[in-house]
């Protein structure tokens, strides 16, 4: 998952977990961080020999910078959507 962020230019905002927040400059850069984290742990070969299934969610839309992370409504829409999806899915939202 960093190193899809990272090739696009992404930053990891804070992870929880196995979860993975993280904001892009344009949006279709976060699009292609997905695909490139999606098809990398497809092609990964697993210790227990079973695909790993991530599920991502994708927003684009104002927040506001506060001191150590963001806030705002797009930050909830963006985790409502990934929530929504399945391991191996990419949803995004109409925006």
């Amino acid at each position: 998952m960093r190193r899809s962020i990272e090739r696009y230019v992404g930053v990891e905002e804070r992870n929880e977990g196995d979860s993975f927040f993280a904001v892009f400059r344009f949006a279709s850069d976060a699009v292609s961080a997905c695909l490139d984290a999606q098809r990398a742990l497809a092609g990964h070969q697993w210790l227990h020999g079973r695909p790993l299934h991530v599920r991502m969610g994708l927003h684009t839309g104002p927040a506001f910078r506060l001191t150590n992370d963001y806030a705002g409504i797009s930050v909830h829409l963006a985790a409502r959507i990934m929530s929504a999806s399945h391991g191996g899915q990419v949803v995004a939202s109409h925006a």
